[in-house]
């Protein structure tokens, strides 16, 4: 008896974990428990020492299955977790700064719960770090990598 209720509650457990990876999404799931990357830790390690905010997430590569503009993305799991994910394939083709820059816009939506402000200056280029669009080197050239790390602040205060 004791193992035929044992028996059923394994199925009935089993079933519900399918349950959890098809509403979830196994994608979800797989990128969720991934590791942090030993080439971007040293953003996570930056990150918490200018924005004095704790990265218990992971920061991880991932390989579209076709070709996209998106550089990285911030997920959040519905109050279960959040991951950070960055194409590999675009990351190889930016620069320094404009790693820099990415890796903490999306921590500054992960960490900060910042989104996205498209104020521009009259120049064009955006006053936040947090612009919803890739950031034009000439704007990173005349306005500063600084400028736009503190801007996360900034815009985290209002």
């Amino acid at each position: 008896m004791i193992k035929g209720i044992k028996l059923w509650i394994k199925r009935i457990l089993t079933t519900l974990f399918g349950l959890y990876l098809l509403i979830v999404g196994a994608n979800y799931l797989y990128h969720y428990t991934q590791p942090t990357n030993d080439e971007l830790d040293q953003y996570r390690v930056g990150f918490e020492v200018m924005y004095d905010k704790k990265v218990d997430y992971s920061i991880h590569f991932y390989d579209p299955n076709e070709p996209t503009s998106v550089l990285a993305y911030c997920l959040l799991l519905g109050g279960k977790g959040m991951y950070v994910a960055v194409n590999r394939d675009n990351w190889r083709k930016l620069t320094q700064d404009r790693r820099m820059l990415t890796m903490m816009h999306e921590m500054g939506h992960c960490s900060m719960n910042l989104k996205h402000n498209d104020a521009e200056f009259k120049d064009g280029c955006p006053v936040y770090l947090m612009a919803s669009y890739i950031m034009p080197q000439y704007c990173i050239d005349d306005h500063g990598i600084g400028y736009y790390l503190s801007s996360l602040s900034i815009q985290e205060k209002h």
